[in-house]
């Protein structure tokens, strides 16, 4: 997927950015992740089935959860951030730098590990890992293992093929 500039297209009243303010700071912290589940899917999340998402997942911006999309069997730690909107907001950097927007998609049976980043308009690839602590910058294609900030890849994953036939 591509970052696309924010065109300022994307309307969000008032209430919407209260109701998710809310219902993050609640899907955040909330003790069972059935429930955390339903509580991002009132955000707009796309879950698949089977999904396990750890506590403290965090949305940035947390009222456009309608484009992170997580598809089935993914597994999710603790502390992991999702930024699907970022810029400078009111520094003089804005002119230079606009913000920048992009749907991060999560496919299949991928595992991403504790206090990682995903930035932007990415996709991570079915049956991938994200090691615990990456900041992902650019897309992950399936079967990968991927570490590190920038995460590179540094193998590939043979046994999930074979699970899944």
């Amino acid at each position: 997927m591509e970052k696309y500039p924010y065109d300022g297209n994307i309307k969000i009243s008032k209430f919407q950015a209260f109701k998710a303010a809310v219902l993050i700071r609640l899907a955040k912290s909330w003790i069972f992740p059935g429930g955390r589940k339903k509580l991002y899917k009132m955000l707009g999340v796309q879950i698949g089935h089977d999904v396990y998402i750890g506590p403290n997942l965090d949305i940035i911006s947390y009222a456009l959860g309608k484009y992170l999309t997580i598809k089935d069997r993914a597994a999710l730690a603790p502390n992991i951030t999702f930024i699907i909107s970022s810029g400078p907001n009111n520094s003089k950097l804005k002119s230079q730098y606009p913000r920048i927007f992009g749907p991060i998609t999560v496919e299949e049976d991928v595992w991403i590990g504790s206090e990682s980043v995903i930035l932007p308009g990415l996709t991570i690839g079915k049956c991938s890992i994200i090691g615990a602590g990456s900041v992902v910058t650019r897309d992950i294609p399936p079967y990968s293992v991927a570490v590190g900030n920038p995460a590179r890849i540094i193998k590939k994953v043979t046994e999930c093929e074979e699970i899944l036939q």
